[in-house]
């Protein structure tokens, strides 16, 4: 049987993903945080959610850039394209969306990995608020 020592506590660090109430243009992303997983270190996204307040250009049905994306996606991206997202939450009407906690994302490859949200329509403007958390392990 293995304990839970306190070197063991001392190589991880938890990390809020945090993008407060935002307006989103239409078709235009935000970075909300950059993650650099080194040799040997392992990342874990246990928790990712967007929450679309309401659409603000009023009277307009929103038209979308891509139907697979939704009205807004975030997800966790190898590189600033959304077609290399590892894990990705979209949704496509006012509310909230996050994927399954029990079944993180785990990173072990090295490299830059960004979360990002994107506004996937072509005529209207959004509120939207990004939530998550990230754990290391070195």
């Amino acid at each position: 049987m293995s304990y839970l020592t306190s070197t063991q506590y001392d190589r991880i660090i938890n990390l809020p993903i945090s993008l407060p109430q935002t307006e989103l243009r239409k078709q235009h992303y935000l970075q909300v945080c950059t993650l650099l997983v080194a040799q040997g270190q392992r990342l874990e996204i246990g928790y990712l959610s967007v929450h679309l307040f309401r659409i603000l250009t009023p009277g307009v049905t929103p038209q979308f850039a891509d139907s697979s994306l939704g009205l807004v996606s975030v997800g966790l991206m190898a590189s600033s394209m959304f077609s290399s997202a590892l894990g990705l939450v979209s949704i496509s009407e006012p509310g909230c969306a996050s994927w399954n906690a029990d079944q993180p994302v785990v990173i072990t490859a090295p490299g830059v990995y960004n979360v990002q949200v994107l506004n996937n329509t072509t005529n209207v403007d959004l509120s939207v608020v990004v939530t998550g958390s990230a754990r290391y392990y070195y």
